[in-house]
């Protein structure tokens, strides 16, 4: 069976093993292991360094879905805050300004002290400079890109990223790589030029809310509005998103045109984290009898895996009769998955 475009990384090189090396050495590498959800790096960069303690906090969010119409992309809620307010994860931003004036416009020293302090690093960099990228040396794309080790005697950078088809993978560049992707973003907005350092916390214990939970099933079933703090943009929420989805199917052009499959990623990943989180429900007490739940759960999870594979296979063969069969899968699945978070919700307010 071919690799599949999304999934888990499976280190290979043994430069990339996740292992942590004595400090002031010519090279480190922080401690990383596979990410269960990837589908964009942010997500890819929480669940590679998250420990099994953050999972209450992961299963108290990670439930509504919101499409960003400004972005072009289905999205956990609070996408941009999953990072930044992570009670397990200690995040600083450093304004490029602080790069120029402390570390004399050297990336690559911000990066050495950083890994050596035990800091992961998260920037925007031109994929046009980045190896492994579809972009690389053909277009500009500054995109975001996840740094967790350095080796001096190689001058290269350890990093990982969303590069192969959307596969967020481990790779290699040259420091002056990572410097030419980075300086050469340029844009009115400090997110694209800021530096951001991320360290996990070993004090914080977080609890499972089930209430945060309720709700957040009740507003993904009914399609209820986040109130963001600042609203750059009108989102859509919950299933009534996914009316675009049908939207766009509709108006493929007859095998011209490829699927996006990051929605279908992301609806799959949504799925397998509420398969877990129904799971832990049911073994912490707060779902007895719940058993039947888990299966059906389980069940549709696989349904949305089939579903993406759908797509992989029209991006590969764009075959049109294809079509059909993705939307009448995906309106398939959004029927059973509709009645599923209705039942759970009933079973958990019956459980209290």
């Amino acid at each position: 069976m071919g690799r599949e475009p999304f999934g888990l990384v499976k280190p290979g090189d043994n430069d990339l093993q996740a292992h942590e090396r004595p400090k002031f050495m010519n090279s480190k590498i922080l401690y990383t292991h596979d990410p269960i959800v990837n589908t964009y790096t942010t997500y890819g960069i929480l669940f590679s360094i998250m420990h099994d303690r953050m999972w209450p906090w992961i299963f108290n969010n990670f439930i509504q879905i919101r499409y960003a119409p400004a972005w072009g992309m289905y999205v956990f809620d609070n996408h941009r805050l999953l990072l930044s307010d992570c009670p397990y994860i200690a995040y600083y931003c450093f304004p490029q300004s602080l790069i120029i004036s402390k570390w004399n416009k050297s990336l690559k020293q911000l990066i050495i002290d950083s890994v050596n302090s035990d800091f992961y690093l998260f920037l925007f960099a031109d994929r046009y400079y980045i190896p492994k990228s579809d972009c690389y040396l053909k277009e500009h794309n500054p995109h975001e890109i996840f740094i967790f080790g350095y080796d001096l005697e190689k001058e290269i950078v350890y990093a990982a990223d969303n590069l192969e088809y959307g596969k967020f993978i481990q790779i290699k560049c040259t420091f002056q790589e990572l410097e030419n992707g980075y300086w050469s973003v340029k844009g009115k907005y400090t997110l694209l030029t800021d530096v951001r350092l991320l360290k996990p916390k070993d004090d914080i214990t977080c609890d499972f809310d089930l209430e945060q939970v309720l709700l957040s099933l009740d507003s993904y079933l009914n399609s209820k509005r986040t109130v963001d703090v600042s609203e750059d943009q009108k989102c859509d929420f919950g299933f009534d998103s996914f009316r675009r989805i049908f939207e766009d199917l509709s108006n493929l052009s007859a095998g011209e045109d490829y699927i996006d499959i990051r929605p279908f990623h992301l609806f799959y990943e949504h799925k397998l984290l509420m398969d877990m989180r129904v799971k832990y429900l049911v073994q912490n007490g707060y779902l007895p009898g719940g058993i039947s739940l888990t299966e059906s759960f389980s069940t549709l999870k696989d349904d949305y895996l089939s579903l993406r594979n759908l797509i992989v296979k029209y991006d590969v063969k764009k075959d049109p009769k294809l079509v059909s069969r993705i939307t009448n899968k995906f309106q398939q699945n959004i029927m059973v998955e509709k009645s599923l978070i209705a039942n759970l919700i009933q079973a958990i307010i019956q459980s209290g």
